[in-house]
């Protein structure tokens, strides 16, 4: 997970941040990076500990993984320099699922409840609802009858700590969306015991990341602010070829290969990815296993594939 992370940091910075240091050297650099919302808002001890060393302020996480009874607000881990801000399952479902451009049930539980930190992606306002923008409008106009301000979790943070609000827990529960209360299983979306796919898929990866987990690069000369993901911006070769599969590495990290067992081009994929990272790997015995193994996944895809047709095709067409 760490690497994961200071990956994506380095992306960030790539992108949004510099590209040379204070005195002009190669170099990237991106400021406030201080606010950190989990995939899935999947989470564990060992998680916030990292997220506590990189630096980071705060940490989203779901109701259900908050050990304490008021189970919203601002919480410091163990004392130290990370907090931990519960956010409102209630309201952020209930904005999650409107349909169309009426927030009238969510300004209702708005009502009762009297505020909170909502979270929900932002293709809710958009890929996930046509009229997403619509229904932002209308809300932010809702919000504004009722004299309530929108600030930023940073500021809700920081607010809780200037005004002594928080109080110190000792860890979290494991937790994810996904969950209908504290003793629901955690992770499910990734890690369902009954889905055949999912194991075959767990036991590739950990092979994988056993084969890889002390893989590095080397000397990492001249690519102090080279966009690494991009092949054709090493000019060295051995170097290239190196890279190139630290990033095939990390690709086959994504936790949506879980998650989206139901989409099976996208597994494919993944797959595609294993191979070459197989290939580069240089090792035959390797080699021989990802292959054995991405032609037992891609026959449960091909069951996968054929019993979703069925499913959708008449009873009479089906048999």
């Amino acid at each position: 997970a760490q690497n994961q992370i200071i990956l994506y940091e380095y992306g960030l910075g790539y992108y949004l941040g510099r590209n040379t240091g204070f005195e002009g050297e190669k170099a990237i650099m991106i400021n406030n990076l201080v606010g950190f919302y989990p995939p899935e808002l999947a989470v564990n001890n060992d998680l916030l500990e990292i997220l506590e060393e990189l630096g980071y302020k705060w940490v989203l996480i779901d109701e259900f993984g908050s050990k304490e009874d008021d189970k919203f607000g601002v919480f410091s881990f163990s004392g130290g320099e990370l907090y931990v801000v519960v956010r409102n399952n209630a309201l952020s479902t209930q904005l999650s699922q409107i349909k169309g451009t009426n927030p009238s049930e969510f300004m209702q539980l708005f009502d009762q409840i009297g505020g909170g930190v909502v979270s929900i992606d932002a293709e809710y306002f958009g890929y996930r609802n046509e009229d997403g923008l619509y229904l932002l409008n209308k809300l932010l106009g809702a919000l504004e009858e009722r004299n309530t301000k929108l600030i930023s979790v940073g500021d809700y943070v920081d607010t809780h700590i200037s005004e002594s609000l928080t109080n110190d827990i000792d860890g979290v529960n494991k937790s994810s969306l996904g969950m209908n209360d504290k003793s629901s299983k955690p992770y499910l979306l990734w890690d369902d015991k009954d889905n055949k796919l999912q194991k075959l898929l767990w036991e590739l990866l950990e092979k994988t990341t056993s084969q890889f987990e002390d893989y590095k690069i080397g000397e990492a000369e001249d690519l102090e602010n080279v966009a690494i993901w991009n092949e054709d911006a090493i000019s060295d070769e051995d170097k290239r070829q190196k890279v190139s599969t630290f990033i095939l590495f990390n690709k086959v990290l994504c936790s949506d290969q879980f998650a989206s067992v139901s989409d099976p081009n996208f597994i494919k994929q993944m797959l595609e990815k294993y191979k070459q990272l197989a290939q580069n790997s240089e090792d035959e015995k390797y080699e021989k296993y990802v292959s054995k193994q991405v032609e037992k996944i891609n026959k449960e895809l091909d069951t996968f594939e054929d019993n979703h047709l069925s499913s959708l095709l008449p009873s009479s067409q089906s048999k």
